[in-house]
């Protein structure tokens, strides 16, 4: 049997959070285990908020997060229509790294 990274952090006493990541919405193992910080994809939320809210689970006083993932639907979404090794794929990569969110 094979469990996700999270369910493994969080079984071993780590606090672990998912930004917008496919899949964080299900428990893992007999109690059904998820990450402490769940946001659910939002394709409205701006990437500037996601970010803003994985600092917060990673500075948080009393119960920080040691193991973030978070989920970015672009370039994602670029490579998967058009294929890894495009232009237009190559083009998302630039535009998201120099131009922001």
């Amino acid at each position: 049997m094979s469990f996700c990274l999270k369910v493994l952090n969080e079984w071993g006493g780590g606090v672990s959070g998912v930004m917008m990541w496919p899949g964080s919405l299900y428990g893992y193992g007999p109690n059904k285990t998820k990450a402490t910080h769940v946001v659910d994809s939002d394709r409205n939320l701006p990437y500037e908020s996601c970010v803003d809210t994985v600092m917060t689970w990673l500075t948080n006083a009393t119960n920080p997060a040691n193991l973030v993932f978070m989920y970015f639907a672009e370039p994602d979404e670029h490579a998967h229509a058009f294929g890894k090794d495009k232009i237009l794929h190559a083009a998302s990569i630039y535009l998201f790294c120099n131009e922001g969110f």
